[in-house]
């Protein structure tokens, strides 16, 4: 049975399984959701989540990123899950079912804070719920179903916390069985006019996550065989599917961590490489004198931000940055692409939405063929003048395009420095790039 398998894997996997490439890729993770939850810590749906979940107190704390509060470990994961997410600013990685890995943090950070883990032990736990989200996209497609990537979230997550719990093998079976069939997530936060609860999904999931650890430690059983059930996962969401398990990281494969994918920009991920050749074009290109803006991109950009007809008319932050058009029209007006270009007076404009109908977006069937290995845009933009096309293969942040460790650290520092000021920053930085030292994890949030 797959619940079995996977906590089998969960149980084995070791601190000295990793190689160095995947303990470096993690830091930065680390690193850039800690910058991402910076990032959203003003806004005001997060304000409401955090006033939320600082009500509430457990018998075992976690603290919460960019506050000096702590709550229950379950809503401390909730927290800072959402913090994490919210902008829409984290990492991605792409296959069969699109996810942000990095979600996982919410539940990883309020875990090894509130079961008192090592640095090593929180390394682990990341690498491990990176391990399982991504292998699972790649096995099937949640959303064609209906339903929402976060529901892989409910393994990933639940696994990591059960590892830093110190649950057994066979308590980690009934966990996922207690977040599993309860808590199965319809992609409709993801469908027409995007609410603020598309940025707090894994959020939830990571505190059903925790909850479900608890409740397997005290001994309560869950739903099984949830996966092969006659009303399991596989009849429910996916449809059936093989993992190779023996193929995961630290059993004969790579670490899919290493695979993933940081945002540069704060837009959704199908729009980084159209927004990338915008940048490329600010200089030579007057907004003004553009008749005409041809995209071609792959399948899911199509499908995902650019079909619905609330991507041609955003009225909210959320529906704005998961709308290429907007995305792409916004850049070449402000000539940048930063969390400014959100506001509502800008996300409403006039000029925007001018702009927005000379543009056209179809898909290459070629980019589609290459989708998950490569992520492909084309731009030919038109002037009175003039004729300017640009392709892009990956976008900045991406592995085959990475960010250096320099664009990294700018990235946290814009978004932390004003909360922890320059040397605050510093020594936060210092502290996530060498958390594998560290004794106690819970440390990080005296700098943070």
């Amino acid at each position: 049975m797959l619940a079995e398998e996977l906590a089998e894997y969960a149980d084995e996997l070791s601190y000295e399984d990793l190689d160095e490439e995947t303990v470096e890729t993690t830091k930065a993770r680390l690193v850039d959701s800690v910058a991402c939850a910076y990032a959203g810590r003003g806004e005001q749906p997060v304000e409401s989540l955090l006033r939320y979940a600082t009500r509430k107190n457990g018998e075992r704390d976690g603290s919460v990123l960019t506050d000096d509060a702590t709550t229950a470990v379950e809503h401390s994961a909730f927290a800072n899950g959402a913090l994490i997410r919210y902008l829409d600013w984290n990492d991605t990685y792409l296959s069969k079912e699109p996810a942000h890995p990095s979600d996982n943090f919410g539940a990883v950070l309020a875990a090894a804070d509130g079961y008192e883990a090592s640095g090593r032990e929180m390394v682990l736990a990341a690498v491990l719920a990176y391990e399982l989200q991504c292998r699972l996209c790649d096995a099937a497609s949640l959303r064609k179903n209906g339903w929402d990537h976060v529901n892989y979230g409910l393994v990933s997550a639940t696994l990591a916390v059960g590892k830093l719990a110190g649950l057994s093998q066979d308590e980690m079976v009934e966990s996922l069985g207690l977040a599993i069939n309860p808590h199965a997530a319809m992609r409709q936060a993801r469908a027409g006019e995007l609410s603020e609860w598309k940025g707090f999904a894994f959020g939830n999931v990571s505190r059903n996550a925790v909850v479900a650890v608890e409740l397997a430690d005290e001994g309560v059983e869950g739903p099984a065989p949830i996966f092969e059930g006659k009303f399991g996962f596989f009849n429910q969401l996916t449809g059936e599917f093989e993992l190779d398990i023996d193929g995961f990281g630290g059993r004969g494969g790579d670490f899919k961590i290493n695979e993933t994918y940081i945002k540069y920009y704060p837009v959704e991920y199908h729009a980084q490489a159209a927004v990338n050749i915008v940048m490329e074009l600010i200089d030579e290109v007057d907004p003004d004198d553009i008749e005409k803006i041809e995209n071609e991109t792959y399948e899911a950009a199509v499908s995902i931000i650019s079909e619905e007809e609330e991507k041609w008319d955003p009225e909210t932050r959320e529906t704005a940055d998961h709308s290429m058009p907007y995305c792409i029209a916004r850049t070449f007006l402000d000539g940048e692409m930063t969390l400014d270009q959100f506001a509502p007076d800008k996300i409403k404009g006039d000029e925007v939405r001018e702009l927005m109908d000379k543009i056209k977006i179809v898909e290459n069937k070629g980019y589609t063929d290459v989708y998950g290995e490569a992520f492909p845009h084309k731009m030919i933009v038109h002037t009175a003048d003039d004729v300017y096309e640009r392709e892009l293969e990956y976008p900045k942040g991406h592995p085959g395009n990475p960010l250096t460790e320099e664009e990294l650290e700018d990235k946290f520092r814009e978004c932390a420095e004003d909360a922890l000021g320059n040397e605050g920053a510093g020594d936060a930085l210092d502290w996530m790039l060498n958390v594998e030292e560290k004794d106690d994890a819970s440390e990080l949030f005296e700098y943070v």
